[in-house]
């Protein structure tokens, strides 16, 4: 196997060499036959390595100042942003509980109109009803099967109360449902039985891999598989 490390050197170009070397190289170790090709991959993998230091090298300084210039930059605009969304929280909560305030008066004054306009159709109606009585005592059954018809068609309809608040132009308000775990234990049954969906339960994968090196393959749960996985380090 051909040596593909170069010297080190602030070039692009000589970087992008050194990664093509690698994949041309990498061909060569894809099918280990023998001990000398274990051996031999074994002291490429260490070749890698080696261009992933190099690649490091080339990047890390830059990749650490940019990081460094968004951290300090990042740092000042919250300065000048933390109270201005202090404010905006603050100025919004203020509207809203006005708002909600203003609606309960408004949806008190429509319960008022709708129960005067319940009362104005009870008072028509028995209205119909005594002359609808008073032409059956006189005999006119005619005259009584007309009014009472009539009683069946009254309707009255209660004026809608008017918004209590108006909106400044380019605000606006939606109402969004959300949900709080109170119970997770009941949150799991109900998933088990079908009552909510499968998606609202998010399986932990880095917990539950420390739970399997605590417990290895000592025990069996079902829906999980235990396995052993090796990892090679390279110095």
């Amino acid at each position: 196997m051909s040596n593909v490390m170069e010297a080190p050197q602030k070039s692009v170009s000589l970087i992008e060499t050194t990664v093509q070397k690698v994949r041309v190289a990498t061909a060569e170790v894809i099918v280990i036959k023998t001990t000398d090709d274990y051996l031999q991959a074994g002291e490429f993998l260490k070749t890698i390595k080696a261009a992933q230091g190099q690649v490091e090298e080339f990047f890390d300084d830059d990749i650490k100042k940019a990081h460094e210039l968004h951290k300090s930059l990042t740092t000042k605009k919250k300065i000048f942003m933390d109270p201005l969304i202090e404010a905006e929280r603050f100025v919004k909560q203020a509207r809203i509980a006005y708002d909600a305030k203003q609606e309960e008066l408004r949806r008190k004054e429509q319960e008022k109109l709708d129960a005067e306009a319940r009362e104005k159709e009870r008072k028509a109606k028995e209205k119909l009803d005594r002359e609808a009585q008073k032409a059956l005592e006189k005999g006119d059954t005619a005259k009584a099967e007309e009014l009472l018809e009539k009683k069946e068609q009254i309707v009255v309809q209660a004026p809608v109360a008017a918004q209590r608040t108006q909106e400044v132009a380019g605000i606006s308000k939606r109402k969004v449902w959300k949900a709080q775990v109170t119970d997770l234990f009941s949150v799991v049954k109900a998933v088990a039985e079908g009552r909510l969906p499968l998606a609202i339960l998010e399986v932990s994968q880095s917990n539950l891999n420390k739970h399997a090196a605590l417990i290895k393959d000592s025990q069996k749960i079902e829906g999980v598989r235990f396995y052993e996985e090796t990892i090679e380090n390279v110095r």
